[in-house]
């Protein structure tokens, strides 16, 4: 009984010792970088694309082809699986609707 009760101390702290600095790692901000990009919203996100890609080692999203994201996912893009930092590398688009499921699949 107390190998048990120790085994289950150990996880425990194992567990916090990865999961929480995780958290912090794969939290997501609303402010973009740099702060001088201001969101672009024109009403009407029906015929709206987005495309998602890899910005300074996190992902970010950008409107009408622009350089500079209008959001970053603050999710570092090397604890991501290697398919996933794949198509951030050479970039995916999608329609203005479906980001808010995107950045729920980057950041859980």
């Amino acid at each position: 009984m107390k190998k048990y009760i120790l085994l289950l101390i150990a996880a425990s702290v194992l567990f916090s010792a990865v999961i929480v600095p995780l958290k912090f790692l794969l939290k997501e901000t609303t402010d973009p970088v740099p702060a001088d990009v201001t969101p672009v919203y024109s009403g009407n996100t029906e015929n709206e694309y987005i495309t998602v890609k890899e910005y300074n080692e996190k992902i970010g999203l950008f409107k009408n082809d622009e350089e500079t994201p209008y959001k970053i996912i603050d999710v570092f893009t090397f604890t991501l699986p290697e398919s996933d930092k794949a198509m951030l590398k050479s970039g995916f688009t999608i329609k203005s609707d479906n980001i808010e499921s995107v950045i729920q699949d980057y950041t859980g």
